[in-house]
């Protein structure tokens, strides 16, 4: 899965066709937008062993999509039926800035690794935020005209041009692909925080 379908950059760029290049201009904005954001955002499943808080909040490394599929609370680190908490009932999801989980009876334990959370990272299609969807179009959309631009030159691609008014530099499809300011403000919104200490 990815940020915005090859049908949809096609429809969006007005080509009567995809091509590799297309393909791999795409690929490198939507991972230059990870990259930034320090998290994906397509839909994927992740496992932390965090240590204990000792507190009533447990933060998360990455925002979850929703509550988590699962949390285990073991020092014994075997993660068992035994050990699995239930939400709203030990703990609730709060989908705040940062992210966390509030212990609703008592504080989580603080010990190396004996928590063990199960959840959704990043979007399905279906949920996919339009302002991220924008971004790919838009930064997709001026590689790939710079490209042809440059092409249409007889230069290589992988060279520094003025390009809406700011200095880019688009470099060949290998290598990571720069964003512009204001797509890194959209993305500004997305982005993974620091645990708190």
């Amino acid at each position: 899965m990815s940020i915005v379908t090859t049908a949809n950059m096609v429809a969006y760029l007005d080509l009567p066709v995809t091509n590799d290049q297309l393909d791999a201009l795409q690929a490198g904005v939507e991972a230059a937008c990870a990259k930034y954001a320090g998290r994906p955002f397509e839909a994927t499943t992740r496992t932390w062993y965090l240590d204990g808080s000792g507190k009533e909040w447990q933060f998360l490394p990455e925002p979850l999509a929703s509550a988590p599929t699962s949390v285990h609370v073991d020092t014994g680190r075997t993660f068992g039926s035994s050990s699995l908490l239930v939400h709203s009932t030990d703990y609730v999801w709060r989908d705040t800035s940062p992210q966390r989980l509030q212990h609703l009876y008592s504080c989580w334990t603080r010990f190396p690794q004996d928590i063990k959370v199960v959840g959704t990272v990043g979007y399905a299609s279906a949920t996919m935020p339009a302002d991220v969807k924008l971004v790919v179009y838009r930064e997709t959309a001026r590689a790939y005209n710079h490209m042809i631009e440059r092409a249409q030159q007889g230069d290589d691609v992988a060279k520094a041009a003025i390009v809406d008014g700011a200095h880019e530099t688009y470099l060949d499809t290998q290598q990571d692909t720069l964003l512009s300011s204001a797509a890194r403000q959209v993305l500004d919104r997305y982005a993974a925080l620091p645990l708190p200490l």
